[in-house]
């Protein structure tokens, strides 16, 4: 006899499978224009700042996934040519990081793509009233794990 799921447990494990299956669907979008979802995320932020520069600590606080390792991504995301990075004047220890015009291009280019992989999947499933009740839901879990 097969002991019941937690319907709690069952829950968290379809949230993270969900997580996953958008992941890839992401990761696929973007994978033509050489960038993952991090970096995709960092320069979102980035363009919301434009002009001004964000510190590396502000960014690291705002992505969507933490990553302890921001330093080197940020360099890779500098051999690219998609963001610039200056010591900042008053503190040399405060490192200011800003989005280039060709990083703006690079968002140009594949927020379209990303727009349609992630509503092609929602937009004919998911109510405007459920969207925003999973919401509410998914906010009070990380509320209470956080």
């Amino acid at each position: 006899m097969k002991k019941a799921i937690d319907p709690n447990l069952q829950m968290m494990v379809d949230i993270m499978k969900t997580g996953n299956c958008i992941d890839n669907v992401v990761t696929k979008t973007l994978k033509p224009y050489n960038i993952t979802h991090i970096q995709y995320n960092i320069l979102r932020i980035l363009r919301g700042v434009h002009p001004e520069p964000l510190y590396v600590g502000e960014i690291k606080n705002r992505i969507l996934f933490a990553n302890s390792d921001i330093t080197r991504l940020l360099d890779r995301m500098i051999d690219k040519g998609i963001i610039e990075r200056n010591i900042c004047s008053e503190n040399r220890r405060r490192i200011e990081v800003r989005i280039t015009e060709a990083g703006l291009q690079l968002l140009l280019d594949a927020t379209p793509g990303i727009d349609a992989a992630l509503g092609h999947y929602l937009k004919d499933i998911i109510s405007e009233s459920e969207a925003n009740a999973t919401v509410a839901l998914l906010l009070k879990i990380r509320e209470s794990i956080e």
